[in-house]
């Protein structure tokens, strides 16, 4: 029986394995529809199902919230989908972006 090396080593010891980076891929937001209140959108989100919480910023147009697909793990490769929640910081109004 013949072994074959785990691990092929280069011929010169100088040289590292070079490790590929992925692009990030830039995502163009939709309007979709707006909401009175942020509790109408949090129940419209709750209905869809397939959307969790990722993060959220302040800016001057107000908090906005970021929501991705779920029907993936979190820590693998995502879903190019998500949800972008603008909560008015003027108004109560609730503005959901795709």
């Amino acid at each position: 029986m013949t072994e074959v090396p785990y691990f092929i080593e280069s011929e010169s010891d100088n040289e590292e394995p070079r490790i590929q980076q992925r692009r990030r891929m830039s995502k163009t937001w939709k309007f979709e529809r707006s909401f009175d209140s942020e509790n109408e959108a949090r129940d419209f989100i709750k209905n869809e199902v397939c959307w969790s919480f990722k993060f959220s910023n302040e800016t001057k147009l107000g908090t906005v919230k970021y929501y991705r697909c779920n029907k993936v793990i979190s820590r693998g490769l995502q879903c190019q989908s998500g949800l972008k929640l603008i909560l008015d910081s003027t108004c109560t109004g609730v503005i959901l972006y795709r």
